[in-house]
């Protein structure tokens, strides 16, 4: 199956469809400008602003890969959940699968997950948004003389994160420059 992201006038995927492989072939092959003005006059299911999920209606095609991560062309799943690098690098295309939301940029030709949050940074290498304060690696903290595992999640208010024990009802917020776990933080 080939996959294609329907795209807004701000190039926002709307939506990814598959077709088949032989309708693509048939149609300019892959990952051409013709097999994607070939989705486009063949009427493609939702191509009116009334029938699209966004309520607005896409203005074009392009193609995707499932088999595309982080710029590197996957094996299919070997049944127990592993991808391995594929021997054929020349097949990773478009830096990664197209997600409803992101944004397809031309002139890096990759599709750009949303930007989470508004503090968070773009980072040229891995083609996403970066929290400004690294993942912290203490997941597990001394409470009371107790070992407590936390859950994280990034606070933008504090522009840190926050980590949560719904069992100790207990929230804390990691200071980057200490590399402690604290009750308050402000950056």
């Amino acid at each position: 199956m080939a996959y294609f992201a329907e795209l807004d006038k701000d190039n926002k995927v709307l939506r990814v469809l598959k077709f088949y492989d032989q309708d693509i072939e048939n149609n300019g092959g892959d990952y051409t400008a013709e097999s994607e003005q070939w989705i486009v006059d063949s009427g493609t299911p939702f191509s009116t602003a009334e029938q699209s999920p966004s309520g607005q209606p896409g203005v074009k095609w392009k193609q995707t890969s499932i088999n595309t991560s982080y710029g590197k062309h996957l094996e299919p799943d070997n049944g127990q959940g592993e991808r391995a690098e594929s021997a054929d690098q020349s097949k990773a295309k478009r830096f990664r699968f197209a997600g409803v939301g992101a944004i397809y940029d031309e002139s890096l030709d990759a599709f750009i997950p949303p930007r989470e949050y508004d503090s968070w940074i773009w980072n040229e290498t891995t083609l996403e948004y970066d929290p400004p304060v690294a993942r912290p690696t203490v997941e597990v903290i001394e409470v009371d003389g107790e070992q407590v595992s936390l859950v994280f999640s990034w606070h933008e208010p504090k522009v840190t994160w926050k980590g949560y024990n719904k069992e100790k009802d207990l929230t804390k917020y990691w200071n980057p420059n200490t590399n402690t776990w604290e009750d308050d933080y402000v950056g």
